[in-house]
């Protein structure tokens, strides 16, 4: 009879235990992480990187039109630059010398046309007055127009002469950005040797880009 009862007095606690088990064991039971990613559009093709090189679809390379010793280098490579704009110098010394050499002739051949040309004029007044010979009169005409082209060459002479001169210098000609320098100062460059590109701005809108 007491074990009866023991029994009964044991079960409330008993059937407590039992349900209190399951639920301690489900708070206890770890957290499994869950990946989450937002829905978006995404290009079918993958971006691509590539190494190039963006040059202007039209470029110039300039050169001296004179052979010299390049003085110096007004510009570099990446310079952006105004048509007429000086981008290097030759040694002007030689230039400078045949510049006054030219004029120096200019100056005596325009002497000596001169005096043929009074010589010719005196020696036409005698021949009107009867007092000088047909045959002088062609000698000194012949003489004057050998004075006259003497005179035409030295002209020409000082107009090569200066010239050249302003030759020594290179300038831009059109507005654009210097993309190469191919001379350094100290280095003698022939005629029509290129010394440096220049890029055109209008046209570096629409570059083109070539792999490396």
């Amino acid at each position: 009879m007491q074990a009866r009862s023991l029994i009964f007095a044991l079960l409330p606690a008993l059937l407590l235990a039992a349900c209190n088990a399951p639920t301690e064991a489900k708070k206890e039971a770890p957290q499994r992480p869950v990946l989450v990613a937002a829905v978006h559009y995404a290009p079918r093709a993958q971006q691509r990187v590539l190494p190039g090189i963006i040059k202007a679809r039209i470029e110039s390379d300039l050169a001296f039109r004179v052979p010299g010793k390049l003085a110096e280098r007004l510009v570099d490579a990446g310079a952006i630059v105004k048509k007429g704009e000086p981008l290097a110098r030759l040694d002007e010394t030689d230039f400078r010398l045949q510049v006054e050499q030219a004029e120096a002739d200019d100056s005596s051949a325009k002497g000596a046309l001169a005096q043929a040309q009074a010589e010719e004029e005196r020696i036409g007044t005698l021949k009107r007055q009867g007092w000088s010979a047909a045959a002088d009169v062609d000698k000194v005409k012949s003489a004057a127009e050998q004075a006259r082209g003497a005179f035409a060459r030295a002209e020409r002479a000082v107009a090569l002469a200066r010239n050249a001169f302003t030759y020594a210098t290179l300038t831009a000609d059109a507005d654009g950005i210097v993309s190469a320098a191919m001379a350094e100062p100290g280095q003698v460059v022939g005629a029509g040797a290129p010394v440096g590109s220049v890029g055109l701005v209008k046209s570096l809108g629409h570059c083109v880009a070539s792999n490396m």
